[in-house]
């Protein structure tokens, strides 16, 4: 099979200088999903003490599309105003990473609980065109609860617009810190578009059902070897 192409492009020569482009989400896997053992009790390897590690799914999902990463270091602190403490970001770079944008509430979106109600954007300073048919999932980093942040999710007609553009984030409450450069803020994810519809089809439970037991009972190896596809994102 053909491969598809996703083409991606910046408005200027000094971006493509200092920004990196968009990466395989492959290559920004974090070091603590690295570091998990497949068992969570390595004197009773069953199917009882199976870890994320052994959950193809979740590495798919991490490993999906394409990721944007910071440009540079990016310092947190909480700042005390009237109505409480609210995050204040700054950097070392004469291109903006992010902006400040207004309270969630004032956006018209909920807050999220664990997160600041003060709002930012993502400078997304690359534009992405996909091929006729194919939109763009952007959203933040699949699997990442570790990240200070979370950035919320976006479906673009990529290949109808590719231009460059924001992300709205928030940050984790009382979080202080660095985001270190190379962080993953952004995963974009290209998906068919098409008419579709839903409807129930009990005719597939005595087969699925099958399926799913022998997927349980061989640890997750069976789904591995007999239905997983390998995904490709190069």
């Amino acid at each position: 099979m053909d491969k598809l192409t996703v083409e991606t492009y910046s408005p200027s020569n000094t971006i493509n200088r200092v920004i990196p482009s968009p990466v395989p989400s492959s290559r920004t896997i974090p070091d603590w999903y690295k570091e998990i053992p497949r068992h969570s009790d390595n004197l009773n390897k069953t199917r009882d003490t199976l870890t994320a590690k052994a959950c193809i799914p979740y590495l798919d999902a991490m490993t999906a599309g394409y990721m944007l990463t910071t440009w540079c270091d990016i310092k947190i602190m909480q700042v005390e105003v009237e109505t409480g403490f609210v995050p204040d970001l700054s950097w070392n770079s004469e291109l903006w990473p992010l902006e400040v944008r207004s309270s969630s509430v004032s956006l018209g979106l909920q807050r999220i609980n664990g997160y600041s109600e003060w709002s930012f954007a993502w400078n997304v300073p690359w534009g992405i065109k996909t091929p006729e048919g194919y939109s763009a999932l952007i959203t933040h980093p699949l699997n990442r609860p570790d990240l200070p942040f979370i950035t919320f999710s976006g479906l673009v007609d990529t290949d109808a617009f590719a231009a460059p553009g924001s992300a709205l984030f928030c940050v984790s409450t009382g979080f202080e810190g660095i985001i270190p450069k190379g962080t993953p803020y952004l995963q974009v994810i290209p998906i068919k578009r098409h008419e579709w519809e839903i409807k129930v089809n009990n005719d597939l439970r005595g087969n699925q059902n099958s399926l799913r037991e022998d997927a349980i009972d061989s640890g997750g190896g069976a789904y591995k070897l007999k239905h997983w596809t390998k995904k490709d994102y190069s």
